[in-house]
């Protein structure tokens, strides 16, 4: 056997080193692709999960804003029907106060 002069490399071993390279380089790429594509898919989830909840929790909170201010103005109604009550007694206890000092005022 001859030994080569470094003209004479065979021209194989670096073509093939290339190709395994974009071998490689191809396969890397279609792995991210495919890695982002679901990661993209599985934020997309979290997004339309995060928005259904959402909806959800807004719905269920004007349902009960809903009845919390129908209980406020049963009680606000209440309060007024009583203090209107109390203001006719007061009325009709002014009333008696003043037929009262008129009938110590004829006996004096």
């Amino acid at each position: 056997m001859t030994p080569r002069s470094s003209s004479q490399r065979p021209t194989s071993a670096p073509s093939s080193l290339r190709a395994l390279n974009e071998q490689l380089d191809s396969g890397a790429r279609a792995e991210a692709k495919t890695a982002r594509l679901a990661a993209e898919a599985h934020a997309e989830q979290i997004v339309q999960d995060a928005e259904t909840r959402a909806t959800a929790l807004v719905s269920e909170a004007e349902k009960r804003t809903r009845a919390l201010v129908a209980d406020a103005e049963e009680r606000l109604s209440q309060i007024r029907i009583e203090r209107d009550s109390v203001a006719g007694y007061f009325e009709s206890l002014r009333g008696l106060l003043t037929q009262a000092e008129k009938v110590t005022a004829l006996d004096d």
